[in-house]
């Protein structure tokens, strides 16, 4: 007998995009859902790469820096509504920390790895200091898959992490509904204390309220030969330009992957490409 009902579900089991909210919530609420969906896809997205404890720091903050970023963006908007959120919506709160803490060891991880990789000394005239920065440096970069294998080694993100927090918005939607006519859109909607301009869905680089960036990161999910696609593939399917596309955090990531990738197979076989004596005759000797 299969033991696949026994599974723990994940996110191909659902009938919905479980990075998009359900359809029929207030557009405050869907707003809310999206800020919380894009750490999760992140995280998620990265821990499904099996190369992912050999990439280069550069690779590595492709996906550190917008994960820091959507961390913190969610954390700051909580903590700013705490108080209506204990009081209107505790089980909204509590799906919300649920998420965080889910996130937290692949945050952590990723900013442990960068660090370490790319350590700087706070004092760059202190010669003893920067000897000492250096060679730590040296050594982990030396033993970069061993570091990385210990920091990340066990860490995963399920997608299912998020289903609490559709069934609390989906309770919390009648008051929000209520309350539309007066400050509801204001409170999900609270203007960042980074830059003082509306925060919206994390990584929302899209026009129109397309969302590209999420999208992109679903589809990468899903179906990992997107990494082949070119931008102008995804702006067909997203229905969207291509400088759109090429303008997101996951193109930027996407890249990333294609040098590393093309790195590993020309150190592994060497350059096999043919020369075109046509083009690059043999110079006479």
């Amino acid at each position: 007998m299969s033991n696949a009902s026994s599974e723990k579900s994940t996110g191909s089991h659902f009938p919905f995009n479980i990075f998009e909210p359900p359809a029929n919530l207030p557009e405050p609420a869907k707003v809310l859902y999206h800020r919380a969906a894009g750490p999760v896809m992140i995280a998620s997205a990265f821990c499904t790469h099996p190369e992912r404890f050999s990439y280069p720091v550069d690779v590595l903050k492709t996906w550190g820096e917008p994960l820091h970023r959507a961390y913190y963006e969610l954390s700051n908007w909580m903590v700013e509504n705490e108080v209506r959120l204990r009081a209107e919506a505790p089980d909204v709160l509590s799906a919300l920390q649920d998420i965080l803490g889910a996130v937290e060891p692949v945050r952590r991880g990723l900013g442990i790895l960068i660090g370490s990789l790319d350590a700087r000394p706070a004092n760059p005239n202190d010669p003893s200091l920067v000897a000492m920065v250096t060679a730590f440096m040296e050594n982990f970069q030396k033993n970069h898959e061993r570091h990385a294998h210990a920091i990340l080694d066990g860490i995963s993100v399920s997608w299912d992490v998020l289903i609490p927090l559709r069934d609390a918005l989906s309770k919390w939607s009648r008051t929000l509904r209520a309350d539309e006519s007066t400050n509801a859109m204001r409170f999900l909607h609270n203007e960042s204390a980074n830059n003082g301009s509306s925060v919206s869905a994390i990584g929302s680089h899209g026009h129109k309220g397309k969302r590209i960036n999420e999208k992109m990161l679903a589809m990468l999910i899903k179906n990992p030969e997107c990494y082949e696609w070119t931008a102008e593939h995804f702006a067909e399917k997203l229905e969207c330009r291509s400088s759109t596309v090429t303008g997101t955090d996951a193109w930027k990531n996407i890249m990333a992957v294609r040098t590393k990738r093309a790195v590993e197979r020309t150190s592994r076989h060497g350059n096999t490409e043919k020369i075109d004596r046509r083009r690059h005759p043999k110079k006479k000797r």
